[in-house]
């Protein structure tokens, strides 16, 4: 995902500080699954996209639960739902955690913790993210999801 936010023989420091700060949490026991959610939406302005998750797209209002619009790259609070008829139906808290994903600083996180459950649930609306606006399907990411299912080819 880094590799293919830059250009080829680009040198990026800052990107590579950053993933560098990512592998390092991550060996220090830090939650992998959810490093990586905040790590692919703070990357995601790399590939020219910018989202509203924080307000209302159309009034503004904050700490709704909001749903996601893809038409209009942001989130819509109730009072606005009718504005997409396609809206995504997210989870309202895996929209907050996103949020909360796009502004976080790495040396602020000491632990994580998040249930199965949202995992799942970040990754599918992180997925779908990419897939409408980004366009990308790289190999090592389909390889890397699948490692979740490893544990139980092992026990067999």
């Amino acid at each position: 995902m880094a590799d293919a936010s830059i250009q080829d023989r680009q040198p990026d420091p800052a990107l590579f500080a950053f993933l560098e700060q990512t592998l390092q949490l991550i060996d220090r026991g830090l939650d992998y699954e959810i490093l990586t959610n905040i790590f692919e939406m703070q990357i995601l302005s790399r590939f020219g996209v910018s989202l509203n998750i924080h307000e209302c797209c159309v009034c503004h209002r904050v700490g709704l639960p909001f749903d996601f619009s893809f038409r209009l790259g942001g989130v819509l609070c109730p009072d606005h739902y009718d504005r997409d008829e396609r809206r995504a139906h997210w989870d309202p808290n895996a929209l907050y955690l996103l949020d909360r994903f796009q502004a976080v600083k790495f040396s602020e996180l000491e632990t994580i913790s998040i249930h199965d459950e949202m995992k799942k649930e970040l990754r599918k609306c992180l997925d779908q993210l990419y897939d409408e606006y980004v366009g990308i399907h790289l190999k090592a990411k389909k390889f890397i999801d699948s490692l979740g299912s490893w544990g139980e080819i092992l026990k067999d």
